[in-house]
């Protein structure tokens, strides 16, 4: 999926089409915020990068994904599935730790074009 350069270097929302099973048959576009990544938030998903078999997804919810995810095409009964640290674990473990290390490889991309602007 490409990503506009200016999406990159003014760390605007961005979407994702994280894979809900890992045969990637099916995706769900997540929109997020990297400006929204706290230092707190970044130690966070370095921690959790250690050892994510022993995620608890409330944690992973609560820490990780609520305070960067602005929304999702994820709806019930017709209706948008609000991203709250409840909804968010309940979606399980393994779709959980997929939306985090999505966030973090866009996050690693888009702080390696950052840093690439600054270039003379």
């Amino acid at each position: 999926m490409p990503i506009e350069l200016n999406d990159l270097i003014l760390k605007r929302e961005r979407t994702l089409n994280v894979p809900v099973t890992a045969g990637g048959d099916e995706t769900i576009a997540v929109r997020w915020n990297p400006a929204r990544m706290t230092r707190e938030t970044f130690a966070r998903l370095q921690e959790w990068q250690k050892d994510t078999e022993k995620s608890d997804p409330f944690e992973v919810a609560e820490y990780l994904i609520c305070p960067l995810v602005t929304g999702w095409e994820i709806t019930e009964g017709g209706k948008p599935y609000p991203v709250n640290v409840e909804n968010v674990a309940a979606l399980g473990l393994d779709l959980v730790v997929r939306i985090a290390a999505a966030l973090n490889e866009d996050y690693a991309v888009a702080a390696d074009a950052k840093k690439g602007s600054a270039a003379p």
